[in-house]
């Protein structure tokens, strides 16, 4: 077995991949095969030689780390204002970086007249494509009276607020945002990349509309608990059409 098969096989036995020293010094690896060592007895190759091979494994047969991706997330304030349709800050820099060639983050940034944010990064190996949405918040009850008629809203009292709350904060399926990403190859275009970001922002929206949707259930729920079943479930659903 050669040093390189020996190495291989440790990363796996260890539970590790090809990309687990990828950030890693060379004198990290070798003090990680020392401990193994000390744990599991001598070993057939020499630790420090064990270490390197780690490190060429998985940083592309180089000994150094790689230097920090370039941050971009200081070289503007938001992509734009109306969603990712809406890219008018953001566009030629994130060109820029593709067409550049080198890995990059972007950091996140959102939207002036949404509430979404969106992440791009290029590794050595692939395109992350991050995104997010998110609510009114729960804790202020500010998605609770989103729900409610302006009658309703009057009427509605502390201890119903805090029970409404309370049923929702326990809801597994409640969530006032949302978060997707996917991965693309490495050469991917800014077309591809923005395709796929409407994707995962469509999944994030879809998501929070049937959140909101079972808000409405369980605000409208506690709010008129003694009408009938039928009658409860026909005014959610006309609420749920009102709303949106």
């Amino acid at each position: 077995m050669t040093i390189r098969e020996y190495t291989l096989d440790l990363l796996y036995k260890s539970g590790c991949d090809k990309k687990s020293y990828r950030d890693v010094t060379v004198e990290q690896a070798i003090s990680d095969v020392k401990s193994y060592e000390e744990d599991h007895g001598e070993l057939p190759f020499p630790a420090e030689d064990i270490g390197k091979e780690l490190i060429l494994i998985c940083n592309n047969e180089r000994l150094e780390p790689l230097p920090p991706p370039k941050d971009l997330s200081n070289e503007f304030d938001d992509w734009g204002s109306w969603g990712i349709c809406d890219m008018r800050n953001g566009e030629n820099i994130l060109r820029d970086a593709i067409a550049n060639g080198d890995r990059f983050t972007t950091g996140w940034h959102g939207w002036k007249k949404e509430l979404q944010s969106m992440c791009i990064e290029r590794t050595e190996d692939e395109v992350i494509v991050s995104v997010s949405a998110y609510m009114d918040d729960l804790d202020d009850y500010a998605i609770i009276s989103d729900c409610l008629t302006s009658e309703e809203e009057e009427k509605i009292t502390e201890e119903q607020y805090e029970a409404i709350y309370d049923a929702l904060f326990e809801c597994m399926e409640f969530r006032t945002e949302e978060e997707e990403s996917e991965t693309l190859p490495v050469t991917a275009t800014y077309e591809e990349i923005m395709a796929k970001a409407e994707e995962c922002m469509d999944y994030c929206e879809r998501c929070l509309k049937e959140s909101f949707h079972l808000c409405i259930g369980i605000t409208l729920s506690e709010l008129y608990k003694d009408i009938e079943y039928h009658e409860l479930d026909k005014l959610i659903n006309e609420r749920i059409d009102k709303i949106g």
